[in-house]
């Protein structure tokens, strides 16, 4: 369908009044704004008269930057948060002591190992 927008229109949540046929208003549920370059969820559709209808998108950011969300590379951090790996409080704090014990054996050059101990009271 074509429109011709005659006043100022936010893109993120449009009101669009359209001339359309009950049998028509029933027929659609999303919708694409090409000049917008985006797509939108249809929220509500209000009967202003006998045949304008005001129509409320909400826009579908997930589908609209589908392309740029695949293709993006981000790393996410943020802090523990209380159930994530284990039942503590958000003010948990690590401490650490460090022993090194030395030892009179020599580990072998030709194999890989890790060696690691961990010790709690």
């Amino acid at each position: 369908m074509n429109i011709h927008l005659k006043d100022n229109v936010d893109v993120s949540n449009p009101r669009i009044r359209l001339k359309l046929n009950v049998d028509d208003v029933k027929n659609f549920n999303y919708a694409e704004i090409d000049s917008f370059n985006r797509k939108y969820f249809v929220r509500d559709i209000q009967n202003l008269n006998n045949a304008i209808w005001l129509v409320r998108l909400e826009c579908d950011y997930i589908e609209t930057f589908k392309d740029d969300i695949l293709n993006s590379k981000a790393s996410v951090t943020r802090n523990i948060a209380k159930g994530d790996y284990q039942d503590i409080s958000q003010d948990f704090e690590v401490k650490r002591d460090v022993h090194i014990y030395e030892s009179n054996r020599t580990l072998s050059k030709e194999k890989t190992m890790i060696l690691s101990t961990i010790s709690g009271v």
